[in-house]
């Protein structure tokens, strides 16, 4: 969905799908999605404790080791825990940093360069059905 109030270019609220399933809801600056794209690792969490009303936040981050800090990349809200839906997830997310960096999201271990791992703090069915149908 289109945000028609927004300049892509200054948008937080990066895109809203919906589908029969549920719903995604993403948000990050564009200076995020540049940073996100020159890592070469990040974290995933799943945290029940911010949404309410049947929502869940998905944090993907980075920890700066020279600031000893957690830095969050982006963030997305989701109302369903279907594999679809994670795998979803991941495509709108790296299609959105992609965009934004204007460069194509990378996996060391299928491109020879680009992510080389994610550290993830969720559960087996979003990481292993959802991102591995991603990718």
């Amino acid at each position: 969905m289109k945000l028609r109030h927004q300049d892509l270019e200054e948008a937080y609220i990066r895109e809203i799908y919906t589908n029969n399933l549920g719903s995604i809801v993403l948000t990050m600056h564009k200076p995020q999605a540049i940073v996100f794209a020159s890592l070469q690792t990040f974290q995933v969490n799943l945290s029940f404790k911010r949404v309410a009303r049947g929502f869940h936040e998905l944090i993907f981050a980075y920890f700066h080791e020279q600031h000893g800090k957690l830095f969050t990349l982006a963030r997305m809200y989701i109302n369903c825990e279907k594999r679809r839906i994670y795998q979803k997830c991941f495509e709108i997310l790296f299609k959105h940093v992609s965009q934004c960096a204007q460069k194509d999201t990378r996996w060391k271990h299928l491109h020879n360069n680009g992510f080389i791992s994610v550290t993830v703090d969720i559960d087996g069915k979003q990481i292993s059905k959802g991102f591995g149908r991603y990718l």
